[in-house]
């Protein structure tokens, strides 16, 4: 008998020790590098309690398999590529890679580009490109743009480790913008059961965020959080929004987000920082009131000129003539003394070699 308890306890000690994994930089950059992964987002109010664990040093069962009973879900495809041309790509040079998704509401869609790399310390968020399109009616772009970075897997971890950091992101072509405050800390392991029969071993994820929010140099709003997050080594993963007094145990989760890997999507890409031709993108916001962003790439040194037209051909700004390097510039037009109405922006670019590049856009200014 004495032989058998023996035996048991080395099992289950033997076990405890397989489960308690570490997230490294290589397996960030197997899964999420040209692959895809699925989103499953909760679309509607959750009253099923779940028990998201507790923290603790001995090894736990966390039963997701019955995930989807818990609510209805929207699903969405990430495409996670090394860097491409994709709009805002030159804004983020320190990014690596692309994470591309696409919303399609029918009247309008919506296409997100988040850049980011993955570092020695974990994967890095540098900035985000929003492109909204009203087929008729606007194409604009919004950029954030994110210092140092959004740290969104701290590696190496494992169980017991903690990370804290702050970052503050700016809205492109406004004043505003919001510091958050992150701290991770990893509280317990063991194996998760997921939907489809899939069972990994698994990490417990403590992770809070202070949100302070500044419009005009002034703060607005301070809003905190507190998610339970589940990694795998394998991609997997999953994230209840939580009450911020949660703790362990069973809860009726705010929201939850599961995703899981896909297959490859291609080989690696070409990162290229200067653009190949000329562009003038859409100004944002749009419409605007009073300033707006006019941004415009360049794939050599050129002397610009920028013009504001009003609807009647008549000048109402024209920014100074300079000479811009290769790359992704912008300048900001202010309209507090202009009227509603819809005004033009036209850009003329002259290249050493006596090459030529003028386009023009429209931008709707409304009080």
């Amino acid at each position: 008998m004495k032989t058998l308890i023996t035996i048991s306890v080395f099992l289950l000690a033997t076990l405890a020790l397989n489960a308690q994994i570490t997230i490294t930089t290589d397996d960030l950059a197997q899964n999420f590098t040209n692959r895809t992964v699925t989103d499953h987002n909760s679309n509607e109010q959750i009253m099923t309690e779940l028990n998201l664990g507790t923290g603790s040093p001995a090894q736990q069962i966390f039963d997701f398999s019955n995930l989807y009973g818990a609510c209805g879900f929207d699903t969405l495809a990430n495409i996670f590529e090394n860097r491409v041309s994709q709009p805002g790509s030159i804004m983020f040079p320190n990014a690596d890679h692309v994470s591309i998704q696409h919303y399609d509401f029918g009247s309008f869609s919506m296409h997100t580009y988040v850049y980011y790399s993955i570092k020695s310390d974990g994967l890095t968020i540098y900035g985000v490109a929003s492109n909204t399109i009203v087929p008729g009616v606007m194409d604009t772009i919004y950029y954030q743009d994110i210092h140092p970075y959004v740290l969104a897997y701290p590696t190496p971890f494992t169980m017991n480790g903690q990370k804290a950091y702050t970052d503050t992101a700016y809205h492109v072509g406004t004043n505003n913008h919001y510091i958050e405050n992150h701290t991770f800390t990893c509280d317990g392991y063991g194996t998760i059961m997921l939907p489809g029969g899939i069972s990994l071993n698994v990490l417990r994820i403590v992770k809070t965020k202070l949100k302070k929010d500044f419009e005009d140099g002034a703060l607005v709003e301070v809003e905190s959080s507190r998610e339970i997050e589940f990694w795998t080594k394998e991609g997997y993963s999953l994230n209840f929004k939580v009450d911020t007094n949660y703790t362990s145990g069973s809860t009726v989760p705010i929201s939850i987000k599961y995703s899981s890997p896909g297959t490859p999507v291609g080989l690696p890409l070409t990162i290229d920082d200067t653009p190949d031709d000329y562009s003038l993108t859409n100004n944002y916001p749009n419409p605007f009131n009073p300033s707006t962003t006019i941004g415009f790439f360049l794939p050599s040194e050129n002397k610009v000129s920028i013009t504001i037209y009003s609807m009647l051909g008549e000048i109402v700004k024209e920014f100074q003539e300079k000479n811009y390097s290769a790359g992704y510039h912008k300048v900001i037009f202010e309209g507090s003394d202009l009227s509603s109405g819809i005004y033009f922006y036209r850009i003329n670019a002259i290249g050493a070699n006596g090459e030529n590049f003028s386009a023009t856009k429209k931008m709707l200014l409304l009080k």
